[in-house]
């Protein structure tokens, strides 16, 4: 699995610093980003644990002189959070049984865009729908160290591929919450999510550009890697399955030394500076709001249907986008809202507007895709109508999104469509639905469903 690269905002100096005779002090915590001329740039440097005063000690004896120990704020409000991860979940969109997948990347170079560009929407297309939703969170600096105009560009193939790029600073926190597994590299989010007790999977883990003695250099040795095989779903299942937070403990625990006591250690840091006295209220932590808008979903799917009996139908579904870089032919289902020419001349199925949930509507939305085999929409009544070329029209309750491209997998087989009503369970990302199948517009039908294969 390869990926393009993006050359990514980075100091003159990179992410790390030259080395000086037997150490090699790294971006943040030695004399060269902290001295100017020989004197200590800040009035107070607020480090989150005491294991950074010490190595600050050691690499920057001076700085230390100015450090003070306050926890980490933005760690608090995670935690402190993490009791409204189903409202953040329920705002996203993400149902109980689908997976949500956080990408984060960090800046410079070796970062997971800096070495990966276009893992981001591979993954879109290598990960089922129905079992997975991904959002992408990218470092601030990157954002405006490039524009975000160009953050767009490089990643505009994202949200046709079912990828969401978090674009307000709040949102990967309330994501990070709700997310069932991180992929990631050597950023603050990777090392963040592992304290929150989620499971990480490193896409990049470049070890020469951090402390070997930090906590997040012993991390990159030992969290597990997202590799080129075998696929990302089997990676991503497997490292759920297998994860125990307590593996690693022994550095998430370095995260602060004041766990939930940042505000009230920052706080009083502030004051002292400004020589006034505290508020008389304790300082607390606001919990983090819910995400302004759910992720979107992909307009069009590739369906993988296998059928475990006649009426037992299991589907997997792939955004459209699989097809640039994986050619196939499994059924194209192409929603009402997508943009793509591409895919409506391509379409197998088309689900036309919920206004067409007619019989004679819904034929008539056919009839203006001539490349199409069947036709789908919500019913007026509920349920859905599924329409062919033959005139035959049937309704499907419950799963009926799911019910057309099974119908056309079916009518490959020589199944016509008014031949599969009846009682069905259609199973799609882990969950099996019970529908209902009957014909309400039984014609002469001549053959079943099948579409015209076109090349891709």
């Amino acid at each position: 699995m390869e990926w393009d690269t993006i050359n990514t905002l980075k100091p003159e100096t990179g992410n790390r610093k030259p080395e000086t005779g037997n150490r090699k002090p790294v971006f943040g915590l030695s004399d060269e980003w902290l001295l100017h001329q020989g004197r200590v740039i800040a009035t107070v440097l607020t480090l989150s644990h005491d294991e950074q005063l010490h190595r600050l000690a050691r690499d920057s004896p001076a700085a230390a002189r100015h450090a003070r120990v306050v926890g980490d704020l933005v760690f608090d409000q995670l935690t402190a959070s993490a009791v409204r991860r189903d409202r953040y979940r329920r705002a996203l969109g993400v149902l109980a049984d689908e997976t949500l997948v956080l990408v984060t990347s960090t800046w410079g170079p070796d970062s997971l865009l800096g070495a990966a560009a276009r893992l981001p929407e591979s993954l879109g297309t290598r990960l089922p729908v129905d079992e997975f939703r991904i959002a992408v969170a990218v470092h601030p600096n990157v954002w405006w160290g490039h524009s975000p105009w160009q953050v767009r560009q490089w990643l505009r193939g994202c949200s046709r591929a079912g990828v969401t790029v978090l674009e307000h600073v709040d949102d990967w926190r309330a994501t990070l919450v709700a997310a069932d597994v991180v992929i990631g590299d050597h950023g603050s989010v990777s090392f963040y999510a592992a304290a929150l007790g989620i499971p990480v999977l490193l896409a990049a883990a470049p070890e020469h550009a951090v402390a070997p003695d930090s906590p997040i250099g012993r991390f990159l040795r030992r969290a597990p890697r997202l590799t080129a095989d075998p696929g990302p779903a089997e990676q991503i299942r497997k490292v759920m399955a297998d994860h125990d937070p307590g593996d690693l403990a022994d550095l998430t625990s370095l995260t602060t030394s004041l766990p939930g006591d940042a505000p009230a250690a920052l706080r009083t840091t502030i004051y002292d500076l400004l020589r006034l006295p505290e508020p008389a209220t304790p300082a607390d932590v606001s919990l983090l709001a819910a995400p302004r808008r759910p992720l979107p979903r992909c307009d069009s799917h590739l369906v993988h249907v296998t059928m475990a009996g006649p009426h037992d139908a299991h589907v997997v579904r792939y955004p459209a986008e699989q097809l640039h870089t994986e050619p196939s032919s499994p059924p194209l289902v192409v929603g009402s809202g997508e943009t793509s020419r591409r895919w409506h001349e391509l379409a197998d199925v088309i689900v036309a507007e919920p206004e067409d949930g007619e019989p004679d509507r819904l034929t008539a939305a056919l009839s203006r895709s001539p490349g199409a085999a069947l036709a789908t929409a919500p019913a007026k009544s509920g349920g859905w109508l599924v329409a062919d070329r033959h005139g035959t029209v049937v309704h499907a309750t419950g799963a009926g999104d799911l019910f057309a491209p099974v119908a056309l997998h079916a009518g490959a087989e020589g199944r016509a469509l008014r031949d599969l009503t009846g009682d069905w369970t259609i199973t799609a990302g882990g969950t099996s639905t019970a529908i209902t199948v009957r014909a309400i517009s039984p014609q002469a039908d001549r053959g079943g469903p099948s579409a015209r294969r076109r090349g891709r």
